[in-house]
C-alpha cells in the first residue's frame, strides 16, 4: 500500500516543535529508524549483515600493475577480509579484487600500443586467472548471496558420450530411391557369409545370391538373408531338431532383414531379440587399400583424410572415406564471442540474422593407419582439440580411432595423460583389438619435463587392457611397434643417451617388459621401423646417424642374429613383409640406395623402395622420381604387387594439383618396375606424409547394400574412460547445502549410468541425477531440487573428472517455494557474473571483449552487495510497488517537503539539532500514475 508519510510527519514535527522529517523522512541518518508499513517492516528483518565498505567506495591510490598481477601465484585471494567480514560479504569482495586483476590485464591487452607477444603473455596469466576464478565461485557456497562465473543455474549436464545404441536394431544406411530398383554394384551372383553367435552359441550362414530374385534388390537380398537365417533349427540339448505345435522346425535365431527408409533413401534394417551378435561378410571379394594422410589447406590447419582404393590392381586412384579433424573447443568459443560482420540489407529487405560461426579446426595428424581382418581401420596419431566426446586437454594428444569398411566412426579415443602425448605406431593384436606406441609427457623425469614411450593394448570395443610406460632415459621417444602371433609386443623409439641411442624392448602378453637394448653406433641412432620376418625373428629398420641400416634380431634376446644390410646415406621410413619372406624398405634418398638399380634416381630428393629377399643375400632398388622432391612414407604386399604411399612436388601420376600431392603407387613383385602410380591433391593444399594399409577382401558389395563389413551389432565400450578423456582415478568433489566435499573418484567400469546412480545416492534425495540420451549419445545430468544448494567442485589439475565431461564447476541452486505471506524481498539472491573462460587477449579486438565482460562482472558484483542492505527500492518492492516512481511523483513530492521544511526552519529554529539543515528529498513509492 501507499503510505502517505508527509502529512503525517508535517503534522507530527508542528506538535513537537522538532523537525521530524530529519528524523524519519527519506534523509534520515542510518541510526534513526523510518516510518515503514507491516510488509516493509516484516521484510526489512531479515536483512542483518552488517555494514560494512566496499573496496569501490575507497579511495585507490593507485591501480595493481601488469607486472604484479602477473607475478601473483594466483589472482584469487580468499584470505580478504578472513574473520572480520561476513561470509557473502567476503566473497564477493574477493571477487570483485579478482576481476579488477583481471580489468588489468585486459586493459593492457586492448591498448593498441601493445604488441603480438606481449598479449600472449597477458592471455596465459588472463586465461588462468579465469579459470581460477571459475574453480574459487564453482566451490563458494553462499550463504544469502550466491555468485555464478557464468550465470545461475539449477541443472548441469556433460557432453553427449558415445556408448552402445540404446535400440537392438542395425538399421543399415539409405542406398537407392526406389525400393524395386536393381542394386547398382550388385551382379547378383556373389556370396554373403553371415556369422551369428550368442554365449556359446555360434553358427555360419551362407547366402547364395545367385539363388535369389533377379535382377538384385534390397527386397530381394533381404529375403535371402533372412530366409537362410531361419533355416537352421533349434536343437535340444541331444542334438534333435525342435518342433513348434503346428510341426513346423523352430529357427534357432531369431533374426530378421527387411527393407527400411532412411530420409530419402531405402535400405536394410536387421532385427534381433536380444544381443546376438552379428557379422557378415563376402568371401573371396577383390581387395582394397585404405589410405590415411595428413592434408593442410590455405584456410585450416592439418587434418586426416582416410581414402579408400577399391580395385588397385586396375585403378589406384582413391576416393575420400571420411575425415578426422578435430576442433578446437575454446578458439570455436572465443569466436563465438565476437560482433558478426555487418551486412547491408538490399531494397529495403531485412536480413536474416547472421549464422554462428563455423567451429574451429585443430591440428591433427596421423602416425599410422592398419586394417583388420574384419575390414575395420585404426588410425592412431596426434591432435590439439576435441574428438567427439573427447575433450582435449589443451596439449598435443594421442589418439586412436576405428572406422568400419564403409568410412563409418566406430569408436574415438584420446589416450594420452595429463600433459602432451603423440602417437606414432599400431599393430593388430591376435585375437582382435590393436597395440599402439606413442610417447607421454614425463613429471617424473628427473628434470620434471622429459618425455617416456609408452605402449597399450586395446580390445575391438575400445577397453584399454594395459598400458605400461618405459623410462630409458631422461627423454625417450617410441617410433614403431610389432606384434607376434602369441601376444608378445616388440617396442622401438631412441633414448637421449650417448647423443641419442636406438631403443629396443620386449614385452609379454600382458604387458610387462620382458627384455630390453640399446644400440650405440656412435650417431644419432634410432628405430624408425619393426616388423617380424616369416620365421618370427624381429626385423628392425634403424637410422644410424645419417645411414638407413636393416637388422635381424633374436624375438627373446634381442641380440642381432646376422650381418646387417647397409642401404647408405637415406632415410628408411617403412619396412614390410611378404608372405614369402619378401622384405621391402621405403624412404627417402637424395644419393642412390645399395642393390641393383632397377631404374635411375631422378637427382633431387627421391623417394624410394628396396626389395630385400628373406634371407638379406639379394638386394634391388627402385626409385620414385621427378625432377621435385619425392618421398615413400609407406608400403605394403598385396597380391603379387606391392603397394607405396608417399609425396611428389612433381609429377608421377597426373598432373600436380597441389603444392604437394600425395600418391599411390604400384610395383611389380618380380621385377621391381613402376607398374602405376596415382597423384591426389587439391589446389593451395599441401599433403602430409601417406600412410597404406593393405585391406584383403575388403572390395565386398555391403557399401552398395548400406551395411559394411565384419561385425555389424555394436561392439562399443560403455565406459567412460573409453568414450571420454577421463582417466580411472579422476575425481569430482560434491558439496550438498554447505556440507562437507565428498570426492567421488571415477572407476574402470563407470558409465555414465553408473555415474548417475553414485551421484544420485551421494546427493540423498537432494538433486534429480539421471542419464539421458542426448544426440548420438547419453549425457549425465544433475537438477538440484527444490531449497537445494549442490556445489560441483572440480578434481585435482590433470584429474578434473567435471571438465573432461564437459561440465563447468558451479554451484546449482533451487530456490525453496515461498508462501504466498513471505516477503516480497529477500536480502542476496543469485547472480550470474556473465563471464566465459573462451575470453581472450589475443587480439586488440578480442582484448576490448574481454575487458568489457570484466567491467559488467565487476558492475554485477557490486549489485550482488547491495542486495544484502535494505534500501528503499527494496522497501518499495515489499509493498507490492516496482521500485521506480515517476519523475512527476517525485517532483511533486520534494516540492512539498521543501514547503514544509520551510515551515519548520520558522517553527523550530531553536531547536535545531544539526548546524545545517539538510536538503530533503523524499522518494515516493507506490502513488498512483
Amino acid at each position: 500500500m501507499a503510505a502517505d508519510v508527509s502529512n503525517s510527519l508535517a503534522g507530527l514535527s508542528i506538535l513537537t516543535r522538532t523537525n521530524e522529517f530529519a528524523t524519519y523522512g527519506a534523509t534520515a541518518t542510518s541510526t534513526t529508524a523510518a516510518v515503514e508499513t507491516a510488509a516493509q517492516r516484516k521484510a526489512h528483518a531479515q536483512f542483518k549483515t552488517p555494514a560494512t565498505t566496499a573496496p569501490w567506495t575507497q579511495a585507490r591510490t593507485q591501480s595493481p600493475s601488469v607486472a604484479a598481477v602477473q607475478g601473483l601465484k594466483t589472482i584469487v585471494d580468499a584470505s580478504v577480509g578472513t574473520g572480520t567480514l561476513p561470509h557473502d560479504v567476503q566473497t564477493d569482495f574477493t571477487t570483485y579484487k579478482a576481476l579488477d586483476r583481471l580489468r588489468v590485464l585486459a586493459q593492457a591487452a586492448a591498448s593498441s600500443g601493445t604488441n603480438d607477444a606481449q598479449r600472449r603473455s597477458l592471455q596465459q596469466s588472463f586465461g588462468q586467472g579465469l579459470k581460477d576464478l571459475q574453480a574459487y565461485l564453482g566451490s563458494t557456497l553462499g550463504d544469502q548471496l550466491q555468485l555464478a562465473f557464468d550465470q545461475p543455474h539449477t541443472r548441469a549436464e556433460s557432453i553427449a558420450i558415445g556408448g552402445p545404441p540404446v535400440l537392438p536394431a542395425i538399421v543399415g544406411k539409405g542406398v537407392v530411391a526406389d525400393r524395386t530398383a536393381p542394386l547398382s554394384g550388385v551382379t547378383g551372383t556373389e556370396r554373403l557369409r553371415v556369422t551369428l553367435s550368442q554365449g556359446d552359441a555360434k553358427d555360419v550362414v551362407d547366402v547364395d545370391l545367385s539363388q535369389a530374385a533377379q535382377p538384385p534388390t534390397l527386397d530381394g537380398i533381404a529375403t535371402a538373408i533372412t530366409s537362410a537365417i531361419a533355416a537352421v533349427p533349434a536343437r535340444a540339448t541331444d542334438g534333435t531338431i525342435q518342433y513348434g505345435a503346428d510341426g513346423a522346425v523352430v529357427p534357432r535365431w531369431n533374426v530378421q532383414v527387411r527393407v527400411t527408409k532412411t530420409g530419402n533413401a531405402w535400405g536394410l534394417t536387421i532385427d534381433r531379440t536380444g544381443n546376438e551378435r552379428i557379422a557378415i561378410d563376402q568371401p573371396g571379394a577383390p581387395s582394397t587399400l585404405v589410405v590415411a594422410s595428413d592434408v593442410t589447406s590455405a584456410t585450416a590447419p592439418p587434418s586426416i583424410q582416410v581414402l579408400r582404393v577399391d580395385d588397385p590392381v586396375e585403378h589406384l586412384a582413391p576416393r575420400l572415406s571420411g575425415t578426422i579433424a578435430a576442433t578446437d573447443r575454446l578458439a570455436s568459443a572465443t569466436a563465438a564471442l565476437r560482433p558478426p560482420p555487418a551486412s547491408a540489407a538490399s531494397a529495403g529487405r531485412k536480413l536474416p540474422p547472421p549464422a554462428p560461426p563455423a567451429p574451429v579446426a585443430a591440428t591433427t595428424t596421423g602416425g599410422a593407419v592398419i586394417v583388420d581382418p574384419d575390414g575395420f581401420s585404426y588410425v592412431v596419431g596426434t591432435t590439439q582439440g576435441d574428438l567427439g566426446s573427447a575433450l582435449s586437454n589443451g596439449n598435443p594428444t594421442m589418439f586412436l580411432s576405428k572406422r568400419d569398411s564403409a568410412g563409418n566412426v566406430v569408436w574415438q579415443r584420446e589416450l594420452g595423460r595429463a600433459g602432451a602425448s603423440q602417437g606414432a605406431a599400431l599393430a593388430l593384436a591376435p585375437g582382435g583389438g590393436v597395440v599402439i606406441a606413442g610417447t607421454v609427457s614425463d613429471g617424473a623425469s628427473p628434470t620434471g619435463n622429459g618425455s617416456a614411450m609408452m605402449v597399450a593394448r586395446y580390445a575391438t570395443n575400445g577397453d584399454e587392457l594395459f598400458s605400461q610406460t618405459v623410462r630409458a632415459s631422461t627423454s625417450d621417444t617410441a617410433s614403431a611397434v610389432a606384434v607376434a602371433g602369441d601376444g608378445t609386443i616388440f617396442l622401438g623409439g631412441r633414448t637421449a643417451g650417448g647423443g641419442g641411442n636406438a631403443y629396443f624392448a620386449r614385452f609379454d602378453p600382458t604387458g610387462r617388459i620382458a627384455a630390453s637394448r640399446t644400440v650405440d653406433s656412435g650417431g644419432d641412432d634410432r628405430v624408425t621401423a619393426l616388423a617380424l620376418d616369416k620365421d618370427g625373428q624381429v626385423l628392425a629398420l634403424t637410422q644410424q646417424g645419417s645411414a638407413t641400416v636393416l637388422q635381424r634380431l633374436d624375438a627373446v634376446t634381442l641380440d642381432p642374429q646376422s650381418a646387417d644390410v647397409a642401404l647408405g646415406a637415406a632415410q628408411g621410413r617403412a619396412l614390410a613383409v611378404g608372405a614369402d619372406g619378401m622384405i621391402a624398405v621405403g624412404g627417402a634418398t637424395l644419393d642412390p640406395v645399395a642393390g641393383d638399380q632397377v631404374n635411375a634416381p631422378g637427382g633431387g630428393r627421391d623417394g624410394f623402395v628396396t626389395r630385400i629377399s628373406a634371407d638379406f643375400g639379394q638386394v634391388a632398388t627402385t626409385y620414385l622420381a621427378t625432377a621435385g622432391d619425392d618421398q615413400v612414407d609407406s608400403i605394403g604386399f598385396l597380391g603379387d604387387a606391392l603397394y607405396v604411399g608417399g609425396r611428389t612436388t612433381g609429377t608421377l601420376g597426373t598432373a600436380q594439383q597441389g603444392k604437394v600431392d600425395g600418391f599411390v603407387g604400384r610395383i611389380d613383385l618380380a621385377t621391381g618396375a613402376v607398374a602405376s602410380v596415382a597423384q591426389f591433391g587439391t589446389a593451395g593444399s599441401q599433403v602430409g606424409p601417406v600412410r597404406l594399409a593393405t585391406d584383403p577382401g575388403g572390395a565386398t558389395i555391403l557399401d552398395a547394400l548400406g551395411l559394411h563389413r565384419g561385425v555389424v551389432t555394436p561392439d562399443v565400450s560403455a565406459n567412460l574412460v573409453a568414450q571420454t578423456s577421463v582417466r580411472v582415478g579422476d575425481s569430482v568433489s560434491i558439496s550438498i547445502n554447505h556440507g562437507p566435499a565428498i570426492q567421488l573418484t571415477i572407476g574402470a567400469s563407470d558409465t555414465v549410468a553408473s555415474l548417475a546412480s553414485r551421484v544420485g545416492s551421494l546427493t540423498g534425495g537432494k538433486a534429480t541425477v539421471t542419464s539421458t540420451i542426448k544426440g548420438d549419445g547419453r549425457a549425465f545430468q544433475i537438477t538440484a531440487r527444490g531449497g537445494a544448494t549442490i556445489a560441483l567442485i572440480a578434481g585435482p589439475p590433470g584429474q578434473d573428472a567435471l571438465a573432461k565431461l564437459g561440465i563447468d564447476a558451479q554451484v546449482l541452486s533451487q530456490p525453496p517455494v515461498r508462501s504466498a505471506s513471505a516477503p516480497k524481498v529477500a536480502p542476496g539472491g543469485q547472480f550470474g557474473l556473465g563471464l566465459s573462460t573462451a575470453l581472450s587477449l589475443a587480439s586488440a579486438q578480442d582484448a576490448g571483449i574481454a575487458l568489457n565482460a570484466v567491467k559488467q562482472a565487476m558492475s554485477i558484483t557490486q549489485t550482488g552487495y547491495r542486495s544484502l542492505y535494505w534500501d528503499s527500492t527494496k522497501a518499495a518492492l515489499a509493498d507490492g510497488g516496482s521500485g521506480t516512481t515517476s519523475k512527476a511523483a517525485v517532483a511533486r513530492a520534494n516540492a512539498q517537503a521543501a514547503s514544509y521544511q520551510a515551515a519548520l526552519d520558522r517553527i523550530a529554529s531553536s531547536a535545531a539539532t544539526t548546524s545545517t539543515t539538510p536538503d530533503l528529498t523524499l522518494t515516493v513509492f507506490g502513488l498512483n500514475r
